[in-house]
């Protein structure tokens, strides 16, 4: 995007105390020079029963935590990244999830904020069944409020899991004006989220902040809907699968990702997590890319190898017997069918 543009937008990773010495060599490693870094606070973890800060000091680093990503406004204050980027001129960041494969620099987000003097975008999109769990917006007294999950009393997390009751969720793809930021800090506050955890057999509670709650702090906030593409997290074997399919399409020039589901969101990928362990398990196991056609589910049980132009539509599953193996052959066409292989 820079040389397309012709302009220099800097790219900054947010590590906590834990990822940072990784993420640096591995930057290091592969030369990534232009990569720019800084480390977010720290808090101490709390034991649940007590609700004092854990006080044994054989943990370590384990009796501290990151406080979420809430706190990368005060982060980029402490780190002096944001006087930085102040004295660049910089007016804009966007910030996203490392893992969301669809979030880009959107120039018309950036034209909206400038023309109209806005100072925060959040950027929302419909929500589906696979995004029961996800933040959402509220209003309250007049003020654009952000709810996650864990704020929510148990009697009424079925009304924040509908897709009826909330019908839009937080993709946390967020715009902020640097200069609002600078004027508002340090008053600038979110919700406490408390996080229930188990480390080294002990029950414990993190203190977590989000950028989502960030909202109230900002008068001038917008929330933005835009298309399911700008949500495309990998998170786990599956999604990684999901994203090489045909549902998706590199841009070589801008290296951005193009999605070609027509459904909207991609399918729900299963795989049995005793034989496919990584990401090279996954290439070996599936050397072309599958072709989904309005495929909802996709579900491998066993050791199968799957060939070139294997298509699937619906709801599929490809089951084997234990411990043997399978290879699906070329050009398979598998419509809501459930596929048991057995030996012969």
């Amino acid at each position: 995007m820079c040389q397309l543009y012709g302009v220099d937008i800097p790219l900054y990773l947010m590590n906590s105390f834990y990822t940072d010495d990784d993420t640096k060599s591995y930057l290091s490693l592969k030369g990534y020079d232009k990569v720019r870094t800084f480390v977010q606070s720290k808090c101490p973890r709390l034991d649940a029963q007590t609700k004092l800060p854990v006080d044994d000091e054989s943990w370590g680093d384990d009796a501290w935590c990151p406080p979420g990503h809430g706190n990368i406004f005060q982060s980029l204050q402490n780190t002096g990244v944001l006087d930085q980027l102040l004295s660049q001129g910089r007016e804009i960041i966007f910030v996203s999830n490392i893992d969301n494969t669809g979030a880009n620099a959107d120039f018309q987000i950036v034209k909206l904020m400038l023309d109209n003097h806005v100072d925060y975008v959040m950027e929302c999109t419909p929500k589906t069944h696979v995004d029961v769990k996800g933040g959402t917006l509220i209003e309250i007294n007049n003020q654009m409020m952000h709810l996650e999950m864990p704020q929510v009393p148990p009697e009424h997390l079925p009304d924040f899991c509908s897709t009826k009751t909330f019908k839009i969720f937080n993709t946390n793809n967020i715009w902020v004006n640097l200069k609002a930021v600078k004027n508002r800090l340090p008053d600038i506050k979110s919700e406490i989220i408390v996080n229930k955890k188990k480390v080294r057999g002990r029950e414990v509670l993190q203190l977590e902040f989000s950028i989502g709650g960030c909202i109230k702090n900002f008068a001038n906030a917008l929330c933005v809907h835009v298309e399911r593409s700008r949500f495309r997290p990998v998170k786990n074997l599956g999604d990684f699968l999901s994203l090489r399919s045909s549902l998706c399409d590199l841009d070589t020039d801008t290296f951005q990702i193009h999605h070609n589901d027509t459904m909207g969101v991609p399918p729900v990928i299963s795989m049995d997590s005793s034989v496919y362990t990584s990401v090279e398990e996954v290439n070996m196991k599936f050397p072309y890319p599958l072709i989904f056609k309005n495929c909802q589910e996709f579900n491998v049980i066993g050791d199968v190898t799957f060939g070139k132009n294997v298509q699937l539509t619906g709801k599929v599953t490809v089951e084997v017997e234990t411990q043997q193996k399978y290879v699906v052959p070329d050009g398979t066409v598998l419509n809501n069918q459930h596929l048991i292989l057995k030996r012969s």
